[in-house]
């Protein structure tokens, strides 16, 4: 309703304070107002309305697979066929996402994806485009589907846009996910449109970060290129990373990081937007004290200048000043704690641990003479700065700071 009355008559629909919508509408014109301009804006909304109604009842109990067959008519790409080809490639695509996240109901998921496209064939979606999966959920839910299977029909299409909702359903994630994801490989090796790249690429980004999902984009690519007839997979693959990765500095400065911490997590886990989003929100955090940001930028300098030179494998033994002893221990300690705080996202209080280092470091390197001229003890020195240093650097790459 609301698309018939905004976007083909240039009406203003009003809802009431529950944002239900009314049986009214307000129209503009350059005229007096009077009965007549009245009754016709009416009498021309209702033929409208009513078209589309009787399009819907006709259509709402032919059963979606009947139309499985029919998208073998519609075009998609110069490679890659028609549209019942994609749906082909998106019943292995989804398969292969399923069982990386490991969500949703796998029937769910394989139905969703055999109906996905089915209701581009109805004469409603025809006629109004923009209700391409809105009409499938509809027809879904008419049609006694799975209520995961319906919905993840309309969420496939999500975002719309830039700001727009994004699935929230496990079937509705997976399908929008492979829809996206193939829509990237198939576009990018034929017709290069780089509007629907980025608003692809853009889309894979925000289900995401907004379903707060850690998920590795180079692994599912490289799955999904499985199922293309492309020579050169890895290319590929390298070239639309970059182009994701692009794509998710533009998302993150709109999200109001600096460009210079953004580039300090860029090579931290780089397939995972949604991981290099919790590094930059708890560094922030941290950067505002400025008294614990100190601390890590000294100490992480001060490591790192000794960190240059080749060193042995590090012996435990041979740290026998006291000096050493104790930061031995404070290392110990946090390597222990260092593998959960990095599986449970926990980036802040990894901050602060590696900036609690600070006095006992400068003990260390009060007391402690890292080049001392005992090879020996020179190298073993160094090699446990470097276990210090690779702390610093699986959270951050500092240098970018």
């Amino acid at each position: 309703l609301i698309l018939q009355i905004t976007r083909y008559r240039k009406y203003f629909p009003v809802t009431d304070r529950y944002d239900q919508l009314m049986n009214t509408f307000i129209i503009t014109i350059d005229n007096h107002p009077n009965q007549t301009i009245q009754l016709g804006n009416e009498k021309e909304l209702l033929f409208r309305l009513a078209n589309r109604a009787t399009l819907y009842e006709k259509e709402m109990h032919i059963p979606l697979e009947l139309s499985y067959y029919k998208l073998q008519e519609i075009s998609y790409q110069r490679n890659f066929k028609n549209l019942w080809d994609k749906v082909e490639r998106l019943s292995l695509i989804t398969t292969m996402i399923h069982q990386h996240l490991k969500i949703a109901e796998y029937t769910h998921v394989q139905r969703a994806a055999l109906l996905s496209k089915s209701d581009l064939c109805s004469a409603l979606v025809h006629e109004s485009p923009d209700l391409q999966g809105i009409i499938g959920k509809h027809y879904a839910l008419a049609q006694n589907e799975q209520y995961q299977v319906a919905i993840a029909l309309e969420e496939q299409w999500m975002p719309r846009s830039r700001c727009g909702a994004v699935p929230k359903t496990p079937t509705g994630i997976v399908l929008s996910l492979s829809d996206k994801i193939d829509d990237l490989i198939s576009y990018y090796s034929t017709s290069r449109d780089l509007y629907l790249l980025r608003k692809q690429a853009m889309g894979i980004i925000q289900i995401l970060l907004k379903n707060k999902m850690s998920c590795n984009l180079q692994s599912l690519l490289v799955k999904a290129c499985q199922v293309f007839p492309i020579t050169n997979k890895k290319k590929a693959i390298k070239t639309i990373i970059t182009f994701i990765n692009t794509r998710k500095k533009s998302i993150f400065e709109r999200l109001g990081f600096r460009k210079e911490e953004i580039e300090a997590i860029a090579r931290i886990s780089p397939y995972d937007p949604f991981d290099q989003l919790c590094r930059l929100d708890a560094f922030c955090s941290f950067r505002k004290s400025k008294k614990n940001f100190s601390c890590f930028i000294k100490t992480y300098k001060r490591i790192k200048g000794y960190t240059q030179n080749d060193s042995p494998t590090f012996q435990h033994m041979l740290m026998m000043e006291p000096a050493e002893r104790k930061i031995l221990q404070e290392y110990i300690l946090i390597h222990k704690r260092w593998p959960k705080f990095l599986q449970q996202k926990q980036y802040l209080e990894a901050f602060k641990l590696l900036a609690e280092l600070q006095k006992p470091l400068e003990k260390f390197f009060e007391t402690v003479i890292i080049l001392v001229d005992d090879p020996v003890l020179r190298g073993n020195r160094i090699a446990f700065l470097k276990k210090l240093i690779k702390l610093f650097e699986s959270l951050i790459d500092c240098s970018k700071l």
